[in-house]
């Protein structure tokens, strides 16, 4: 009798997604713990416990899938991943991705692979954001951006806004899944990497903003510093972060929408310091 299938749901960024999950899960990375772990003369139990699991994890069909759309330049959002156990074809739906490839490239490339696509493929570009030089005046809350202006080439870049509320009467503060969208440009303002709403929580977030006080919730983004098309990792220089916020909502106040002034950083190779 044939097992019940295994079904693996792949969402916003759970294994392969957006930035933060996908570059702790990254194949190469695992690989290389597994490498570093085989090689000790002798391993404690908890060692083998871990090599096991890493052995294991590997295996999984999600990071099959990951070495894929790494070969076509996307990245994986959300969508569903359908592998039986019996070995069969693994079935791939409702794909939302981002990358720079034509959706009839990308669907061609996983049918090659071996998987069947149903439903509808969507593969997005980097978002259009245009510059600004400062936040509107008439924001209701103070907005604090919070990264590190040196970073590491193929590591991921952390991004955190504060929002603090600055009158005498507490406020209450909502948004949803596309709240954060981001581009990085190099000196030539060339986007080299990026990265969409689909990255981005559940829907229906809600925080509270004290009188005078940071607002309890954050937002946050994680971006990997790798050149989207290639993956390879981005060569040391100096770059800038365009950040939009959209549409959170101070009470039942219409959305707000803006731009951060572009963030600098600088990117230098790993083994720099």
């Amino acid at each position: 009798m044939t097992r019940v299938a295994r079904t693996v749901l792949l969402g916003l960024s759970l294994l392969l997604g957006g930035a933060g999950a996908a570059d702790l899960f990254r194949n190469d990375s695992l690989q290389e713990q597994v490498r570093a772990l085989e090689v000790l003369p002798s391993r404690t139990p908890e060692q083998e416990q871990r090599l096991e699991l890493l052995r294991r994890t590997l295996t999984h069909p999600s990071f099959a899938l990951q070495e894929v759309l790494s070969r076509i330049g996307v990245r994986f959002h959300s969508g569903g991943l359908h592998c039986p156990s019996d070995g069969g074809r693994c079935t791939l739906r409702d794909l939302r991705l981002s990358g720079a490839v034509p959706v009839t490239e990308v669907e061609a490339a996983l049918r090659q692979a071996g998987y069947v696509v149903l439903g509808t493929t969507a593969v997005l570009g980097p978002p259009e954001i245009a510059p600004a030089a400062a936040l509107p005046p008439s924001l209701p809350l103070h907005v604090a951006p919070t990264l590190r202006y040196v970073q590491f080439a193929g590591q991921p870049l952390y991004l955190q806004v504060t929002l603090n509320n600055p009158s005498a009467q507490p406020l209450n503060l909502s948004w949803g899944m596309n709240v954060l969208s981001a581009v990085l440009l190099n000196d030539e303002e060339e986007v080299v990497t990026w990265d969409h709403p689909y990255s981005y929580g559940l829907a229906g977030i809600g925080a509270s903003c004290p009188a005078h006080q940071p607002c309890t919730g954050s937002l946050r983004l994680s971006l990997p510093l790798t050149h989207y098309g290639t993956g390879d990792s981005l060569p040391s220089g100096r770059y800038h972060l365009r950040v939009r916020i959209n549409g959170p909502r101070v009470g039942d106040a219409p959305p707000l929408t803006f731009t951060l002034p572009d963030l600098p950083i600088t990117v230098e190779a790993p083994n720099a310091r």
